[in-house]
């Protein structure tokens, strides 16, 4: 009779703990917390904590607990595809949010559509996202390169140059950033002179600096991201570059600035709005946003470390958040059936009214999985060791 009770007792526990699992939501999420790109990384990871202290404080979505599951890439596209895999087949998780540089990004899109669980990315390259119909589980957060390098374009003009060298990081979104800035100056009377292509953990880039030192362009236009951007503005300072100096926005961090130190001094770059949030006009809808972003992240973290890529991950969650909302409002949302959860936030994404992030005003719709506009958009330029709002 006892060994029949315990036996009760072990199935109803077993039984209710099945149920806590299917009433809860669960975010997979993969970033660079260490390696290469950790200065990216590391303020995704983190962001995830914070919203998890965020959810567990409000109660979770809707009503529905939240669990934020984090795996660290460590930069590795290997281990960002198997940390996707595990999350997927081990976790059950609801999305997926990974991953921090867009080689691991385009890594595990068949994963997540082989799955058929939703992605967003915290990655730039418009590849991620693009074609729609063969991405139709990914979505991404941060201002695709297009925009971006369009915006650095539209500067370049304002300030009449007409001459650029370009020098990327030899991966995905190195090479992204060329095809774009290629297709940017059609039109424009601005020549790329030559292309100049570097490892992310080179630890000299004198040859591509003499290079470009040697055509005297009027711009030069660096495409990585923080420590080896730094590495090329400090050899061009070195080799009395004295040409316009343009960086991608994969470098909006502060460590960037220590890492360059004077060389940065008067490098432009486009960036979404937050990293300048304070010389932002009141009645712009993002700046209430950032603002608070950067504030809660701060009191955390520490004064002076919020950046557009902690940012990137909260607009992401937010995106899941909302999908969640409006998938109970439209009484889609069956949490007993993962595979139908799934689905039911992913069409929810694309149909929930537009948003406003940390990074912009989303809008994603069937045709476009981003959904930002130029209000994503600002250039901005290293001052006296900060970011200061150029344009």
């Amino acid at each position: 009779m006892a060994r029949r009770f315990v036996s009760l007792l072990l199935a109803v526990g077993l039984l209710m703990a099945g149920v806590a699992f299917a009433q809860t939501l669960r975010i997979g999420a993969v970033a660079a917390a260490t390696g290469s790109a950790a200065a990216l990384g590391e303020p995704e990871a983190n962001t995830f904590r914070m919203l998890q202290e965020h959810f567990n404080a409000q109660g979770g979505i809707g009503g529905i607990p939240v669990e934020i599951i984090f795996l660290d890439s460590a930069t590795d596209t290997g281990q960002a595809v198997t940390n996707v895999n595990r999350l997927i087949q081990e976790n059950d998780v609801h999305v997926i949010i990974c991953c921090t540089i867009s080689a691991n990004s385009l890594a595990i899109i068949d994963a997540v559509q082989e799955a058929q669980v939703p992605n967003i990315s915290l990655a730039a390259a418009a590849q991620i996202i693009e074609p729609v119909n063969e991405r139709f589980w990914v979505f991404k957060t941060p201002q695709t390169d297009r925009l971006m390098i369009n915006g650095i374009v539209e500067d370049m003009v304002a300030n009449g140059l007409t001459s650029v060298a370009f020098l990327g990081i030899d991966d995905a979104y190195g090479e992204g950033g060329l095809v774009e800035l290629q297709a940017a100056v059609e039109g424009t009377g601005i020549e790329i002179v030559t292309t100049e292509r570097y490892g992310r953990n080179d630890t000299s880039v004198t040859a591509q600096a003499l290079n470009v030192v040697a055509r005297r362009p009027d711009a030069a236009l660096i495409w990585g991201v923080v420590r080896d951007t730094a590495l090329v503005v400090e050899a061009l300072d070195d080799r009395g570059y004295q040409g316009m100096v343009y960086v991608s926005h994969g470098v909006g961090n502060p460590s960037f600035l220590e890492l360059a130190g004077d060389a940065a001094e008067g490098v432009r770059l486009p960036i979404g709005p937050m990293i300048v949030v304070n010389e932002m006009q009141d009645d712009n809808p993002i700046k209430a946003v950032a603002l608070a972003y950067v504030d809660e992240y701060e009191a955390a973290f520490g004064a002076g470390t919020a950046s557009t890529f902690g940012g990137h991950a909260w607009d992401a969650v937010k995106a899941f958040e909302l999908a969640v909302l409006h998938a109970q409002e439209q009484g889609t949302l069956d949490l007993s059936d993962t595979v139908a959860a799934r689905a039911a936030i992913r069409d929810a994404l694309e149909a929930m009214p537009e948003f406003v992030g940390v990074g912009g005003v989303f809008n994603f719709t069937p045709e476009d999985h981003l959904g930002l506009d130029t209000r994503a958009l600002v250039i901005v330029e290293v001052s006296g060791g900060d970011w200061r709002l150029a344009r």
